[in-house]
């Protein structure tokens, strides 16, 4: 689901290759960006408004990492992009 809405993110944005294009196409050939930048990511979805992230219950997302990772990238392309890079 995480996936679907950043693809959705990167559509409307009109973007169509690139690391969060990638991203979207095999995420575990990131794993190991996202397990060493988890903090980062952590920080990212912390600084949503809890009203945009009523869906992410962080603790949860400890053992899915890459979902996490998705999600931030709907609110932060950006930063996810450069996190891959």
């Amino acid at each position: 689901m995480s996936r679907t809405a950043l693809l959705s993110t990167l559509m409307r944005a009109g973007v169509s290759k690139g690391p969060l294009v990638d991203f979207i196409r095999d995420p575990v050939r990131f794993r190991g960006d996202v397990v060493d930048g988890f903090q980062t990511i952590l920080d990212g979805v912390s600084r949503v408004p809890r009203e945009e992230r009523w869906h992410i219950h962080i603790p949860e997302f400890k053992g899915s990492p890459l979902a996490l990772a998705a999600w931030w990238g709907c609110s932060d392309p950006d930063g996810l992009a450069e996190l891959l890079a």
